[in-house]
This record gives C-alpha cells, structure tokens and sequence, in this order.
C-alpha cells in the first residue's frame, strides 16, 4: 500500500498552540470555553467582550491559554482581512476588555483570516509571523503576552525573493529558530526571542526538514536533513544554537529523490526516529539514528510484503516505537513494536486480526498503546490497549458492540 493512499495516517510535524504549520497545514479548534470550580467569579465568560468593534473571532486561527494559565490569547480579523493579535486576562476584573498585542496586520488567508503564532513556555512571549500588507511576505515578531512593549521583528528586513517559512520557540522560551527560504539556497536561522543582537546564521542549504530537541536534552539543538553541497541528496545533521557549526550525524548522503514522512526526537533527546524509503523507492520504513554522534541509521521496522509501508508511529516512555504497517499482507494493518535502539527485532503486539481486520488508528501513551481494529468481527470496530512491549495479549476496551456498530 502507497503511504499516499486514503487509508494512510501520515502525521505532519505537531503543531504548537496557536500555529497553522506551514510544512503540513494543521488546523487547531478554537477554544471554546476555560473554567474553574475555584469560585462564581471563574466561571466562563465572554473573552473578547469590549474588543471586537466591526469583526469576528478568527475560526483559523486557535485561541489558546499561556502555559501558566493567566492569559488567553487569541485572533480578531475583520471583513478586510486584517486581523489583530489579542491576550485577555483568563480572570480579568470586570469591564477589563483585552490587550491588543499587534495590528491591524495581514497573516495567512487559508480556509479564513489568521495569524500564525506560537506563545513561549515560560509563558512571557508570543511570536507571530505577520505584514503590514497583504502583498509583501511575513515577518517573524515577538511581542510582551501582557502587550506591555511593542512587538519586535526578528527577522532582518526581507530582500527581493525572501520569506520566512515556518519557525518555532525552544522549550524555555529564550531562542527562536526559523527557516528563511531564499533565491538560490535556504537558510536556518536562530535569534533571541526579544530580538536582542539580531538572527544569526546556524547553516545553509536546500530541502530543509527540521526539528527541535527537547529540553531534556540541555543545550537547545536542532536536528535536520538538508542539501547542504547542492547535489540534491540529503545529510542528517544536527547543530547546537549556542555554538555553531553543525555537525553530520551521518557520514553518507540519502539518496536522491528520497522522500520522509514523519521524524520524532526521543524525549531524553538521544535519538532520532523517522519514517522514509531510504532503501526502496516508495516504499516507507522506520529508521532510528543516534543524536550525540557519527553513526548511520538503523531499521526499526520488519521486512515488508510487496506494497507494504510503515504509515505511522509513536514513541513510547519506555524506548520503543510502535508503528502501524501492513507488513506481512498488503493492506492489512497490524500494530508493531520495536525498541528505538534496535536492541531487538520488532514484534508484531496486535495480535491475531480476523479475515479481513485491520489496526485502523493507534495512539501511545507511556508504556500503553491503545488503538481502533475490528480485530474480531470485520467492520466493527473497538478500543483495544496493548503494553508497549507486548508482554500481554490485547485486551477489549470498548463495551461489547451490538451488531452493526462500531
């Protein structure tokens, strides 16, 4: 089965509060209601009371609390399509309207008005990518969540052709990293989040696919692929921000034409898992590589039938990948497991399926996988939960299900 078919689940880079991932358009609800039992004054009440004039709530954009809890920020666009950036106190006194952050401005028009952005961790920024005219590119800014300085750009000012592409805030809210597509060849750039000293180069190159490390693993670091000598064959690198230059995590190149689905960090940040046909042409499989050295990837996932692909996978607390393939019959989906250090072959933790069942959807969490499969009956599906490493059989989480539902 092509990981391109219908039936394929394959998951774009997840996107933080507030963003429409450009490399992967991924739409967030809006919130539609916060409240709390601490008393009558925190019951849910009307946020954007007193701001909107002439205009509506972006449906696109999300409206999203700061990881503290005491702001709300959110997107008001008007007929025009210039939209304010706006954060409303979670338990403002009443009468106390919003603080407008930025605008009128122009930010993307996809299903709608809106306005990327990404609040910090540490809950004291929001960066945002935005013009003051819908026929000029985007910057990069960065505005006090309180509204009590103005916003700043990080970016420098664009050139002919220029245009920052997408951009995300490292976990402790100091640094920014984004990407700057240019003629000729793209960059990585890195900058604080106040704008302070200006963006600094971290590499350049074409076909940037990139990631974050997680803050457990120290010092901020990105890892990517890129084409970094024009040759249109990717390399597996990674960069510290503090300290440039990168470093090859990878001696040999991809191949040309390779493509790559989705790419994962292990949350200790020692290694790096993916999915792409680095072997076969079109044919997905799971790989891991070390983060902390020159080494090569490993393949997670089994031998694979004729047709067959890895679709997806999540990593589990306890170091293993648990990915779904129709790895043994074209088009039917078993759930597998395998550690992410390739310390032992994978398994398949599914169990047996019925003539024509399949694994349709999983998600992890901790050392349990829990997922969708009409694993007895064909077409009627149930919860299932499995232990990351398989150590017990599946068990039947949904309730008996009558005949002819799922």
């Amino acid at each position: 089965m092509s990981p391109n078919s219908p039936r394929s689940s394959q998951r774009p880079r997840s996107c933080p509060a507030g963003r429409l991932l450009r490399r992967g358009i991924c739409l967030l609800l809006p919130l539609l209601a916060l409240s709390s039992s601490a008393g009558a004054e925190h019951r849910a009440r009307l946020v954007s009371e007193g701001f909107l004039l002439a205009g509506y709530v972006s449906g696109v954009s999300s409206s999203d609390p700061s990881p503290d809890g005491r702001f709300i920020v959110f997107v008001a666009c008007e007929s025009s399509d210039e939209c304010y950036l706006a954060s409303a106190r979670r338990f403002a006194a009443p009468g106390e309207v919003p603080q407008a952050l930025a605008g009128p401005v122009h930010g993307f028009s996809v299903l709608g008005a809106g306005i990327d952005y990404e609040i910090a961790g540490d809950s004291r920024r929001v960066v945002y990518m935005a013009s003051s005219d819908s026929a000029t590119p985007d910057d990069l800014w960065s505005v006090a969540i309180d509204g009590s300085s103005a916003p700043v750009r990080l970016n420098s000012a664009l050139l002919t052709g220029e245009e920052v592409d997408d951009f995300e805030i490292t976990q402790d809210g100091q640094q920014v990293v984004f990407e700057l597509q240019r003629p000729g060849t793209d960059a990585m750039m890195r900058v604080a989040i106040d704008g302070a000293g200006g963006a600094t180069l971290l590499d350049e190159g074409d076909n940037f696919r990139w990631e974050l490390f997680p803050a457990a693993s120290g010092n901020p670091r990105l890892f990517y692929f890129a084409d970094t000598d024009g040759n249109d064959q990717l390399e597996i690198l990674t960069v510290y921000l503090s300290s440039p230059p990168p470093f090859p995590l990878w001696a040999g190149q991809l191949r040309v034409g390779t493509s790559l689905s989705s790419v994962e960090i292990a949350p200790d940040g020692d290694r790096i898992v993916f999915t792409g046909d680095l072997d076969s042409e079109g044919v997905a499989e799971l790989y891991s590589i070390r983060a902390d050295s020159t080494n090569s990837p490993q393949q997670l996932s089994p031998s694979l039938v004729s047709g067959g692909n890895v679709v997806t996978f999540n990593l589990s607390s306890d170091g293993r990948a648990v990915f779904l393939a129709d790895a043994e019959v074209d088009e039917r989906f078993d759930l597998w497991s395998a550690p992410i250090d390739d310390s032992a072959a994978p398994i398949k933790i599914s169990g047996t399926l019925i003539s024509g069942g399949d694994v349709r959807s999983a998600r992890v969490s901790g050392e349990w996988a829990a997922y969708i499969a009409d694993a007895q009956v064909d077409n009627r599906e149930e919860l299932w939960s499995v232990p990351a490493d398989g150590h017990a059989a599946p068990t039947r989480r949904s309730d008996t299900v009558p005949s002819g539902r799922d």
